[in-house]
């Protein structure tokens, strides 16, 4: 068993997606998202502020020199989306100062919640007074800045409202997804905090409905290979939990039985080759499947994004999709 979940951790570990080269200005974007959680942790009663701050980067793996680097575990295009942005529609003028504040504490507080919850809910992060208070106050900020925002603009909150209500029915909808692309839909609806910020932002940079939709369709598109690269770099954590990832979706029934049985450290995987896991993902070609769909995401992302003009997320967007490309030597399992 150990050997197989090695053999499966070094080949995941071989899938990444490249590195855009990111600006001082872009750096200096980044430091005021950052920044924002400073704020929120500020925010907290005095006596458990440190303990939080304390707490937050032992579960981000950050050290004193990079304490103030929250989204290190996020791909550039998480948040590069409201820069670019910005730069792209500058000829349409630019937000107000306590606008565009507002927009990134609106994306801020949603990268953390997607953190947070994502790893309150596996166990990763355990469930004490500190983190649920954190992820209460995050909430909480999130919705202030919300609602100033609201202020302004009686229909964006009403666009806001929507993405909440599709990520909290895309938590108990995971029933009957049976298809890669019914499992990419899902996807979508649970980055709902995710889309809030840039749509919004969109939407008071140009009121053009069909940029709007580009701007959703481009950031859904991004976040679905994420989640897809994830799931092929996680295929050890994932056989063991029995969580069903777009590798579970991508194998056959009797892989399907296989995967929900753990059958990883089974005695019958040494004399029955159909039950070993390794030969099942090789035998139907799961990883090369899913890194072709990750690829066509990224193309997909970016195409929309030069045909609206937002140039500089296109470039990031193909840098990341540069390694798995299919003239790279194939990541087959």
């Amino acid at each position: 068993m150990e050997g197989k979940l090695q053999y499966l951790t070094q080949r995941g570990a071989t899938l990444q997606f490249g590195k855009p080269e990111i600006s001082k200005v872009q750096n200096e974007f980044y430091d005021d998202l950052n920044n924002e959680i400073f704020l929120i942790i500020k925010s907290l009663p005095a006596s458990v502020q440190t303990r939080v701050l304390l707490e937050l980067m032992d579960h981000l793996g950050l050290s004193a020199r990079n304490a103030s680097d929250f989204f290190a575990g996020f791909y550039t295009p998480a948040w590069s989306i409201l820069y670019w942005l910005a730069v792209s529609f500058s000829h349409n003028g630019k937000l107000p100062a306590a606008e565009m504040k507002n927009i990134k504490s609106v994306h801020a507080s949603a990268m953390l919640l997607h953190l947070l919850d994502d790893h309150l809910h596996d166990g990763e992060i355990p469930a004490t007074h500190l983190t649920i208070l954190l992820r209460s106050q995050v909430w909480m900020f999130m919705n202030q800045a919300l609602q100033m925002i609201a202020e302004s603009d009686s229909s964006g909150a009403a666009i806001a409202e929507r993405f909440l209500d599709d990520y909290y029915a895309s938590t108990v909808a995971s029933q009957g997804v049976d298809s890669l692309d019914a499992y990419c839909d899902l996807f979508k609806k649970q980055m709902g905090t995710g889309f809030i910020a840039p749509v919004l932002m969109a939407k008071k940079l140009t009121a053009d409905d069909q940029v709007i939709k580009a701007v959703q369709a481009t950031y859904g598109a991004f976040g679905t290979a994420w989640r897809l690269l994830d799931d092929l770099q996680d295929i050890p954590q994932d056989l063991q939990t029995g969580a069903k990832s777009a590798v579970y979706i991508c194998l056959p029934e009797e892989g399907r039985r296989f995967w929900e049985n753990n059958c990883l450290g089974d005695d019958s995987a040494k004399t029955d080759p159909s039950m070993d896991i390794v030969a099942c993902l090789k035998e139907n070609k799961v990883t090369e499947k899913i890194q072709q769909r990750i690829c066509s995401e990224l193309d997909s992302a970016a195409s929309i994004s030069d045909a609206f003009k937002i140039k500089d997320f296109a470039r990031e967007l193909r840098r990341l999709r540069e390694p798995l490309m299919p003239n790279k030597e194939p990541h087959a399992l």
